[in-house]
């Protein structure tokens, strides 16, 4: 499908539509289903992050990790073709990992981040 490789696709709702994310040149890109040119959505997806975005009826959402002050869970129309943030995180996403899920109505968002603990454990008489 793709002409220029791609990661993480997702198909739309509608099944006309393929969305993914490339590792060259980042962000979401859109190919039709039948075949045709590929076209940059938004350029918000980033190295190590192409799996957090999900698709729903009426747009994406997706992680911007280098917005400020904070990585931001952004929505982006495929009405208005406009991106608008809907939440930071307080934590860090985890990386090179699909992170983000939606339901199909875009009412309901998953999202992963990180929680670091380490521990020490010590196994005595060890063979």
């Amino acid at each position: 499908m793709t002409h220029h490789g791609g990661f993480a696709a997702f198909e739309s709702y509608d099944a006309k539509t393929v969305y993914l994310s490339k590792f060259e040149g980042g962000g979401i890109w859109s190919i039709p289903v039948g075949g045709g040119e590929e076209k940059q959505i938004t350029d918000a997806l980033h190295l190590g992050f192409w799996g957090h975005f999900a698709v729903t009826d009426a747009g994406l959402y997706l992680l911007d990790t280098d917005a400020s002050p904070r990585p931001t869970v952004m929505f982006y129309s495929f009405q208005t073709r406009r991106l608008t943030p809907v939440m930071q995180l307080d934590k860090k996403p985890y990386v090179w990992t699909a992170g983000l899920a939606a339901s199909r109505d875009g009412r309901t968002v998953w999202f992963a981040q990180e929680i670091f603990h380490t521990s020490i454990a010590m196994a005595e008489n060890f063979q």
